[in-house]
């Protein structure tokens, strides 16, 4: 089995060699598509590959990923960003799936740690293709947030579940509104948006604030036939967010319950539930959700990113500050103790669990006290 590595840069060169050279040893050969770099990102290309075109940009970033597969000339084919990266535990992972990777297998899924906490926990993730035999029929569809999309007549492709992480390290985050101007031009131009792109584009306008004209988006990309219960229910997602920011807490809990029907709930869902019943103090039952949060099964065939704050510290930390209320301080310290494994130095929770444990000696003496008095 050979591997070719496709990439599309631009104004790389504080970071392109920090990318091969985490794959350094698992690719047979290297492409790079450079669409318009002003800087030395060429340069810098040449010195891992012969393999460097030119591309003119045409505001279409699958149309710079197709023409990037189109110059592989291995068995497989792996995409990777600029700013993605591989820790030398999955690169070892890589080299391992090359060698025993099962050729009925059309492509490989793993996981994309996409953005981090202050503490280095993992906040977001998503499942992505990154590995297709170059033979098959996927294709990159989308013009922003572009996606591999299997055009073959009939049948469906063979897909390998693997845990193989890829990393994106972004090194500063982007204050251009680029992707939204690709699609406005794209509209501007009187084309139409994919189903892919209307739910893209409705998430670049709910990323500028723009809340009552993503709500329309999604509501657009919800009325598609064909778009699986697992984006379905990742918009639903979405969907409630805007009406939370836009302060629908009535719409809000009405996307939420719509979302159920889909299949198992998003921790995210869990915790909206959690917070209603918090604001009505009904703590046992918002004690319900967020435990359900913390322990509804991963579905590792979610389409979009989840977030793994609402299955780690947040859940644990309202569980806390609900049974504060009904006054189980073991209970309170333990969830305080667990959501703190996530967020070590959290001050806030530090303070609190101090408290709780003060009232906690508070209790037990009381009780030595009583049993002194009782003799």
């Amino acid at each position: 089995m050979t591997i070719s590595l496709c990439m599309i840069v631009k104004d790389e060169e504080d970071i392109l060699d920090r990318a091969l050279q985490s794959v350094k040893g698992f690719p047979d050969e290297i492409i790079i598509v450079d669409t318009g770099s002003s800087d030395n990102t060429m340069e810098i290309s040449r010195k891992w590959t012969e393999k460097v075109f030119a591309f003119e940009w045409v505001e279409d970033f699958s149309a710079a990923r197709n023409y990037t597969f189109e110059q592989a000339t291995m068995d497989y084919i792996f995409w990777l960003d600029a700013d993605d990266v591989v820790n030398s535990n999955n690169l070892k992972k890589l080299i391992h799936l090359k060698r025993t990777l099962n050729p009925s297998f059309d492509a490989v899924r793993m996981d994309y740690h996409t953005t981090f906490d202050s503490y280095g926990n993992v906040t977001t993730t998503a499942r992505r293709i990154r590995l297709i035999k170059r033979k098959s029929p996927f294709r990159w569809i989308g013009v922003v947030h572009e996606d591999l999309s299997w055009e073959g007549k009939g049948g469906n492709p063979t897909i390998l579940e693997s845990d193989i992480i890829i990393i994106h390290k972004k090194m500063k985050p982007s204050t251009e509104k680029r992707n939204l101007q690709i699609y406005e031009k794209h509209l501007a131009k009187g084309l139409t948006l994919t189903t892919q792109d209307i739910f893209h584009y409705a998430q670049e306008l709910k990323g500028d604030k723009q809340y009552e004209k993503a709500i329309g988006y999604y509501e657009e990309f919800l009325r598609k036939k064909n778009n699986s219960s697992s984006w379905r229910t990742f918009t639903y997602n979405q969907l409630a967010t805007c009406y939370h920011l836009i302060g629908d807490t009535k719409k809000e809990l009405e996307i939420t319950l719509q979302s159920f029907a889909e299949g198992l709930p998003l921790p995210e869902f869990c915790c909206r539930l959690g917070e209603h019943f918090v604001k009505k103090k009904e703590y046992d039952a918002a004690i319900f959700w967020y435990e359900l949060a913390v322990n509804v099964p991963c579905d590792k065939n979610i389409q979009g990113s989840t977030s793994e704050t609402f299955r780690t510290w947040f859940p644990n930390k309202q569980l806390a500050l609900c049974y504060l209320q009904l006054g189980q301080y073991s209970k309170v310290y333990r969830h305080y103790k667990k959501a703190l494994s996530f967020r070590a130095g959290d001050e806030e929770m530090l303070r609190n669990l101090k408290l709780v444990k003060e009232l906690m000696d508070k209790k037990k003496e009381k009780k030595r006290t009583g049993r002194k008095k009782k003799r």
